[in-house]
């Protein structure tokens, strides 16, 4: 019939393949830009002898010739090929909060978490058997990327101590059996990962693997589960009894499933994990609104019952993200290691506070290392989100007669400027990373820079050091907090409403209304160049909204900071109209003093002065590149204190500058209206020192989250 087997577009097109196939012919691009060139070509060339009368049993032999091509050339390549098939294909991926982490960022996260002096191991490394006892969990596996990097580590550590190349073979059945534990409540994740382990030694026969789909939802009879989670309420043993206690959870064998228990509680040497983030209002959307409802009401159950008050604390109920941070500690042993990547978020917000208190707990971890990536080509370490994300590798502190040894050992900060893209890179980042914290930077100069923060800088504060690239800004912001001659914001102003609240009582009109409200919807870098703004919008409020409209309008202000900008385009993190009026995507800021007018006018200058937009850096979320700022970070702002400050010499900075256009933040270092801006914050606000806010406006631009380039820049 003419069939065209010269690619694999044609075969499948030629099966009438269903929906799924089609999907994939549709990425199939996308699998050949991650170079499975090596792998498919041999395969086609098989597949291209096919004779045009071929029976469908001559098609199943070469189809099955044109596989075994392929593996023994897949294992060059990367450690999970089934994560970005799984995440491009099945939908549901993103309703189960699922982010399939990328090789390099596994293997390198692998490599930071078992340094060759982990465990005290030393020649143990080349023991097969003392391997073959160690734990590594991922509590939520998918399809098994960093549990396979994990393997792959050990094995390295093995060949480099000089073990003996014989037992690799019983080294790595151990490995898959015995080391590796992964959960998941995504059964096709776990399928998929028990082929990704089975295939990076395909002639070994493998008797059971560890891998666990965890009960997630609500069972026929009503029971209700939520997947891993579940560890934090189980008192006598690894699950509760419930509903499902009679069929057990499920776990991956060779002749299919078994229904059995297991019990990890205290026993893990490493727990290696990328947990969900996503938020509730999207996560479980494959299950029906009234089984959300009851999963999401279990998991707030699990966060009250829960034992341990740091545990209860850390857990932020907007996502099911921080519950893992617990879970790692519940199941770690005295001499665990927790490794995982994070947003980037989880540094700064002030929602993971509890949850960064626990990782600085002198009971419960030493924080060694947060990794950011500051390479704009590679923001995160998940392939299938657009937020940046950090490594995190924290240890149990290991007792001994003087105590806990080496919790007031620095924590190490490295951000960044090129994001490895290769496993083999990983390596070497990993290498240079060792040596830095050793006292080396000499291999870590060619990725990126290091900061080191005491234990106790970091118990209850923001980790902010992750912020940026040159950490000489981190010190410049942390210097600021000490001046007592300024105030946080949302101790001297009250900073509401925010823009979600504005977006839900009030629809833009086009005419003006009565009564005549009004707001600055939208930041537009080509329009707000300077300090004085106007409103862009006329408003009404919405059907069945008019109270609550009305409660907002009386919120309104003259001074509004933004709650998200791009940082290579915006001029104006702060803006004051002479309508006082609201913002969707600006905040108003309403001064506790008598004279506001005068207040707003000051701080407006402030926020716009190298001071303010140093301060605006340090509490971004979500992109460095596009941050996004929470009210409660915004009251977190340094502003001065009008009890201290000459106010008055801002305001009248203000009047004489209000129109004049800014440069946007890259080329701040040589704009004059921020120069002039500065000369007047120096004069008003005592503690500030000339030279200092001189290296800040010209250290700024350079960071490449504000210039949005793909390598630092150095001025010319």
């Amino acid at each position: 019939e003419g069939i065209d087997v010269s690619d694999l577009e044609g075969l499948i097109a030629v099966r009438n393949a269903p929906n799924r196939l089609v999907r994939l012919t549709e990425n199939w691009q996308r699998i050949r830009e991650v170079d499975y060139a090596p792998v498919v070509n041999p395969a086609l060339s098989v597949l291209e002898r096919l004779p045009e009368d071929a029976s469908t049993e001559a098609i199943l032999e070469l189809l099955l010739d044109a596989v075994l091509e392929c593996v023994p050339r897949v294992q060059g390549l990367q450690l999970d090929h089934a994560g970005p098939l799984y995440h491009g294909l099945l939908q549901t991926a993103r309703y189960d909060g699922s982010f399939y982490t990328g090789t390099p960022a596994a293997v390198l996260l692998a490599e930071l978490a078992m340094p060759d002096d982990w465990l005290d191991l030393g020649a143990d490394w080349a023991d097969a058997d003392r391997l073959a006892n160690l734990k590594i969990c991922d509590p939520a596996c998918g399809t098994g990327t960093l549990l396979m990097a994990a393997a792959r580590c050990v094995e390295e550590r093995f060949r480099q101590a000089g073990g003996d190349t014989a037992d690799l073979a019983n080294l790595h059945l151990a490995i898959i059996e015995d080391v590796l534990h992964g959960l998941d409540i995504n059964r096709h994740a776990i399928h998929l990962a028990a082929c990704m382990l089975t295939l990076s030694a395909p002639k070994i026969d493998y008797n059971r693997m560890n891998l666990y789909n965890m009960q997630h939802g609500v069972a026929a009879d009503g029971g209700v589960r939520a997947g891993s989670l579940e560890i934090l309420v189980d008192n006598a043993g690894y699950f509760p009894t419930d509903a499902f206690a009679p069929s057990g959870e499920w776990r991956t064998a060779r002749d299919g499933y078994r229904s059995e228990y297991l019990d990890l509680e205290r026993s893990c040497d490493l727990i290696i994990m990328n947990p969900p983030f996503t938020r509730n209002d999207i996560r479980n959307r494959m299950l029906s609104a009234e089984d959300r409802r009851r999963v999401q009401a279990r998991e707030i159950a699990i966060a009250s019952e829960t034992g341990e008050p740091r545990h209860r604390r850390a857990i932020d109920q907007s996502t099911a993200g921080t519950f893992f941070t617990p879970v790692a500690d519940k199941l770690l042993n005295e001499g665990g290691t927790v490794a995982m990547v994070k947003p980037f978020t989880a540094c700064t917000n002030a929602s993971g506070k509890d949850e960064r208190a626990l990782l600085t707990d002198p009971q419960r971890f030493h924080l060694e290392l947060v990794v950011t990536s500051h390479d704009n080509r590679r923001i995160a370490f998940s392939e299938n989100t657009d937020i940046h994300e950090c490594l995190i590798v924290a240890r149990r502190p290991t007792r001994c007669r003087e105590g806990y040894r080496g919790v007031e050992k620095p924590a190490a900060f490295v951000s960044l400027a090129e994001n490895p893209s290769s496993a083999s890179e990983a390596r070497y980042l990993a290498r240079a990373i060792r040596l830095a914290l050793e006292g080396d930077m000499s291999l870590l100069s060619e990725f990126g820079t290091i900061a080191w923060r005491t234990q106790s800088e970091l118990r209850g504060r923001p980790w902010n050091a992750a912020c940026f690239y040159d950490q000489s800004l981190a010190a410049a912001y942390d210097s600021l907090r000490s001046n007592d001659a300024l105030k946080r914001l949302g101790a001297v102003a009250k900073v509401q409403p925010g823009g979600q609240r504005v977006r839900d009582a009030f629809s833009k009109a086009r005419q003006r209304q009565n009564p005549d409200m009004r707001a600055l919807w939208a930041h537009k870098s080509d329009r707000q160049l300077a300090m004085r703004t106007s409103p862009d919008e006329f408003l009404v409020a919405k059907s069945g909204r008019r109270e609550y409209a009305r409660h907002l309008w009386s919120m309104r202000s003259h001074l509004l900071v933004t709650n998200r900008m791009w940082l290579n385009l915006v001029r104006t993190p702060a803006v004051y109209s002479e309508q006082a009026i609201l913002g969707s995507a600006f905040v108003p800021v309403v001064p506790l003093a008598s004279d506001s007018r005068e207040a707003c006018r000051a701080w407006c200058v402030w926020l716009n002065s190298t001071v303010g937009v140093l301060s605006f850096l340090n509490l971004r979320q979500k992109k460095l590149s596009y941050p996004s700022f929470s009210l409660d970070g915004l009251r977190h702002l340094p502003v001065p204190d009008p009890a201290r400050c000459d106010l008055g010499i801002l305001a009248d900075a203000f009047d004489a500058l209000a129109d004049r256009p800014f440069l946007p933040l890259p080329q701040m270092h040589e704009d004059p209206v921020r120069q002039a801006l500065d000369e007047a914050v120096l004069e008003a606000v005592p503690g500030l020192i000339r030279s200092e806010l001189a290296e800040w406006r010209t250290a700024i631009p350079l960071e490449p989250s504000v210039n949005n380039e793909r390598e630092p820049l150095a001025l010319q």
